[in-house]
């Protein structure tokens, strides 16, 4: 005889071929899961059986599933189980484990993949009790910038644009010998690839991301811009319903005639454990062409050679100041001075303007309001985890979210 406890076992798994295990077998894996309320857990390949333990959850081609219910998927069949409330099940595999998005990526259409992912943001939604805004832009006033390079997921993310904005024009800035086969656009620009940098054991793309994004703005002709990263795929037009809504700000600090829209997933007050300053999320942003421009123009490409040589040997250097931070200094800098050592120090007057700058220029939205999810390997993750609805600070990594911004427009200055 023997006993154990769950949490002796790594993810939950407790029977199979691994170590630890209670039983060790090559016929069938068995773990335990628990899915917070507004998260999402795919389930792999292989033939699948679930046994609910207790609370509610959303499962793709069933429906709702309580306490008692037992499901079975077959080898070929997509599991996604979204958690209505927090949501407890054992999960009995027979058959190999295999990446779901990629998979999905490969062997499915962009029809099915909409249906699927598209259906568990609207139950988020649902989740969230917010009321939908009224959207006041047109479509066919929205560029859409696509940039960076053309991976598997980018057919897809240009295919939700022509669906949730139909009549927006759709620039793809992307690099020289990439194929757009596939892809959706009405402008295409290859630029010369800058290619990325090497820093602490971790290849940096920011130089890409600038040119890139600048030849996009560039080409635009329309009156409000969406800047994607080119594996960020739309679920739903949402986005738009926000602009102007959040209006508050800090005249010292206020660098742009209107608020551009990003998303709380790594707009980061503390990161490592470590305070960040100006950290803003550069997944994607919305806005006025002027307000973009004004943005952008004034970023410069990124060198260690240049303003950053004093810097390159230090370990802590590239938490403080990241791309993210290199992006969102800019404009600010062009009236207000910075000093890369307080990044370093964590100087309080530093983190005080960063704040004031963050939420006097940016209007912070939660997934359940944008609908714009990553889909690049594993990423998709993220943004059911940091949702709108469930998500907690942690220790190590604190972001900021869209009740920042809520509670910013209560300020009078």
């Amino acid at each position: 005889m023997k006993k154990m406890k769950i949490e002796d076992f790594i993810r939950g798994y407790f029977i199979g071929n691994f170590d630890p295990s209670i039983y060790n077998t090559n016929g069938m894996e068995v773990t335990y899961k628990n899915v917070k309320k507004g998260n999402l857990e795919t389930l792999g390949g292989g033939c699948r059986v679930s046994a609910v333990i207790c609370g509610c959850a959303y499962v793709y081609g069933v429906g709702e599933v309580k306490k008692g219910d037992i499901i079975r998927w077959e080898n070929d069949e997509i599991s996604y189980i979204f958690a209505l409330n927090d949501f407890e099940f054992f999960l009995f595999r027979f058959g190999k484990n295999e990446n779901v998005i990629a998979g999905m990526l490969e062997k499915t259409d962009y029809i099915k993949f909409d249906d699927i992912y598209s259906g568990i943001w609207k139950q988020l939604n649902v989740l969230s009790q917010r009321n939908r805004k009224t959207c006041k832009i047109k479509d066919e006033d929205v560029a859409v910038i696509v940039q960076g390079a053309i991976g598997v997921e980018t057919p897809f993310v240009t295919k939700s644009i022509r669906k949730y904005l139909p009549n927006a024009q759709i620039i793809l800035s992307t690099w020289e010998q990439e194929d757009v086969e596939g892809c959706e656009y009405d402008i295409v620009i290859f630029n010369k690839d800058p290619g990325a940098f090497e820093t602490f054991g971790n290849w940096i793309n920011i130089n890409r991301q600038i040119i890139s994004t600048k030849a996009g703005i560039n080409a635009v002709n329309r009156r409000y811009v969406l800047k994607l990263r080119s594996d960020l795929i739309m679920l739903s037009s949402d986005i738009l319903n926000y602009f102007q809504v959040y209006m508050n700000k800090n005249p010292l600090y206020a660098v742009f005639e209107n608020k551009i829209l990003i998303g709380e997933l790594f707009t980061c007050k503390n990161n490592s454990a470590r305070d960040v300053a100006f950290h803003v999320s550069d997944w994607f942003f919305f806005g006025e062409v002027e307000d973009i421009h004004r943005f952008y123009d004034c970023v410069k490409i990124f060198s260690f050679e240049n303003e950053f040589e004093q810097y390159k040997d230090n370990e802590e250097f590239p938490i403080v100041y990241g791309n993210e931070t290199h992006v969102a200094t800019a404009a600010y800098k062009e009236t207000h001075n910075l000093c890369i050592e307080d990044f370093l120090s964590g100087d309080l007057d530093l983190m005080r303007d960063s704040n004031e700058y963050i939420l006097s220029n940016f209007s912070i939205l939660s997934f359940c309001q944008h609908g714009i999810m990553n889909i690049k390997k594993n990423y998709w993750k993220f943004s059911f985890e940091y949702n709108g609805v469930s998500y907690k600070d942690n220790g190590s990594f604190k972001i900021y979210t869209n009740a920042d911004t809520e509670r910013y427009e209560e300020i009078q200055f």
